[in-house]
């Protein structure tokens, strides 16, 4: 398969991009080779990766712990911090939240992940022996994964950034989310609490939020995120991405944008399993270094899931609502 010298040159491509159009800053990128100031070899080994697995990591770039993501809802492990590297051997016993507890799932030394899972992330799983990626979503055995060559699976991320079919941007990588709500019926009552609800005028694109309840409805985060994702898009093509791309004018351009919706009022962020109500995805909080971020990407209730499913529950929880008005309003 690939080599740990060509992935450690797929990884510095994808850290190159993310340097060039401003995801994260170069004094944020620790590049290779690494010594032991670095990396803890001792704790690596402690933890059971193997020594071609140390040696690798010598090899491969990262960026400092909270500075984004690797891949979509996937943050990028920093191997210079304990938390980190215990995370990347221990993905297999992760919590809802994506932290690493408990004593570790025996998994071979050669095994080491890039990426914090999270709750709707992916490890991205690299067996340094064969060369090999297994993209796992936490469900199942990682090893059941069809193994993939690591720098045909990079150059593909490289490319897709490169492309802008996903952006890097603001800690997050941005991607259009298919069928998105603009294909769902307006409901005309909230889901929730039954209160008639004002039609939405042509062409707005932001999330909605019922005024009595303040609860999302459902698809408009899918509306939201496929906006946003367009309009950082077509920033960055204007200032030039990718022949003469003009880093500072897209910073310029994209602080004038209004920012992400704000939860509503009804909505809330502290729950014991790591997520907010209705599934709010709270990123974990890695000790002793940068706080990272907070809440990204939270797509609550229907709108994780996209086409006809959201369709369908829009659709049964608006007619649930409505009857429900209608049995109220004939018992007064």
């Amino acid at each position: 398969m690939s080599s740990p010298d060509d992935i450690a040159a797929s990884l510095h491509r994808i850290y190159t991009i993310f340097q060039a159009i401003g995801y994260i800053s170069p004094e944020d990128i620790v590049l290779p080779p690494h010594d032991e100031t670095a990396i803890d070899f001792e704790l690596c080994r402690s933890v059971g990766m193997s020594d071609a697995t140390v040696e690798f990591l010598s090899m491969i770039p990262w960026a400092i712990a909270g500075s984004g993501d690797l891949i979509k809802d996937s943050e990028i492990i920093d191997f210079s911090n304990e938390y980190c590297v215990r995370h990347s051997r221990h993905f297999c016993d992760a919590s809802k939240s994506g932290s690493a507890v408990g004593a570790p799932r025996e998994v071979d030394g050669s095994l080491v992940s890039l990426t914090m899972r999270g709750q709707h992330g992916r490890s991205l799983v690299v067996d340094t022996s064969r060369g090999t990626i297994r993209i796992w979503d936490g469900k199942g055995d990682v090893l059941a994964i069809e193994e993939q060559n690591a720098c045909a699976v990079l150059n593909a991320m490289y490319n897709r950034y490169y492309d802008l079919e996903e952006i890097p941007f603001e800690l997050c990588i941005l991607a259009p989310i298919p069928d998105a709500s603009h294909d769902v019926a307006e409901p005309r009552v909230c889901v929730f609490c039954g209160d008639e609800l004002s039609p939405r005028p042509q062409n707005v694109a932001e999330r909605r939020v019922c005024a009595l309840c303040g609860r999302d409805l459902p698809g408009s985060k899918v509306v939201e995120n496929n906006h946003r994702y367009e309009t950082i898009k077509a920033l960055a093509q204007r200032c030039g991405w990718p022949d003469d791309f003009d880093v500072e004018a897209f910073k310029a351009g994209a602080s004038e944008l209004p920012s992400p919706s704000k939860t509503g009022s009804g909505s809330s962020s502290d729950s014991s399993d790591g997520n907010g109500e209705n599934g709010t995805v709270v990123h974990e909080q890695v000790p002793d270094q940068s706080e990272g971020r907070g809440n990204s990407g939270d797509l609550r209730d229907g709108t994780f899931v996209a086409g006809t499913i959201i369709r369908e529950w829009v659709h049964d929880q608006t007619q649930r609502a409505e009857n429900d008005r209608s049995s109220q309003e004939s018992s007064e």
